[in-house]
């Protein structure tokens, strides 16, 4: 595992961020409970399952689940015994992309097994085409506590594409809200457009109780910078910004 760089800058937090008004159509701050039609969907199966999450969960901590992962999501397990997901298999194809009832389904499946999920989308305006940073936490189910962080490109509506050819150097860590619990740090080599982490000896986390760091490099990308920066480097935002490099803490 590559050594973890020093600390460079102390971001703010992001938990009572309410983003500005957008040049478009912007996401207000997430919360981790579901739309009402998707909660309801899932609470008249939530016995169910909660019956199949829990021996799914099982056979995932002790590894039996990771052959099934690998070809249905392309999920790899690190030396400490960590998920992430190849960001170049199925979900990488740009039609794939990502819309706000994604977030309902992993928040409610969240819900329905006992734990949180919650997620915020970033906007921001590039030449006119809107992207998209969004971020997610929580709890993954079988995979357990867990972060993500991507890139997206406008598309169809409010469906965003998935956008590969924008992967820049990312970092992700997750810990405890009371920094007791150091779920997993990732600090990839490879440029990444999604990037993610979960740990499955930790079950039914609730995403108020976590906080994950994502740390994004975009000094291969100015025109990215410009339009990110732009938009979020003011009092009221929970990133930061150290040169290129803007993070995020929530």
């Amino acid at each position: 595992m590559p050594i973890k760089p020093p600390p460079v800058i102390v971001p703010k937090a992001a938990e009572a961020y309410v983003p500005p008004p957008p040049p478009k159509t912007d996401q207000a701050l997430s919360k981790e409970h579901p739309s009402s039609w998707v909660s309801d969907l899932v609470d008249d199966q939530k016995d169910g399952i909660r019956f199949f999450s829990d021996l799914f969960t099982l056979a995932t901590q002790k590894g039996l689940m990771d052959p099934l992962l690998l070809v249905t999501i392309a999920a790899w397990k690190d030396d400490d015994d960590i998920y992430h997901i190849y960001p170049h298999y199925w979900q990488s194809l740009k039609f794939v992309g990502y819309n706000t009832l994604f977030d309902d389904v992993l928040k409610a499946a969240a819900s329905a097994t006992g734990g949180s999920a919650d997620a915020i989308p970033f906007e921001f305006d590039v030449n006119g085409v809107t992207h998209v940073v969004w971020v997610w936490k929580g709890d993954y189910v079988n995979l357990g506590a867990g972060a993500e962080g991507a890139i997206y490109i406008q598309g169809i509506g409010q469906h965003f594409f998935t956008a590969p050819e924008l992967a820049m150097p990312m970092q992700l860590t997750l810990t405890s809200s009371d920094k007791t619990i150091q779920y997993f740090d990732y600090y990839p080599s490879d440029n990444q457009w999604w990037i993610t982490g979960f740990n499955p000896q930790f079950q039914d986390v609730y995403a108020h109780e976590m906080i994950m760091t994502l740390t994004i490099n975009f000094s291969s990308r100015p025109d990215l910078f410009e339009g990110f920066q732009n938009r979020y480097d003011n009092d009221i935002s929970p990133w930061t910004f150290n040169g290129e490099t803007a993070t995020l803490v929530w």
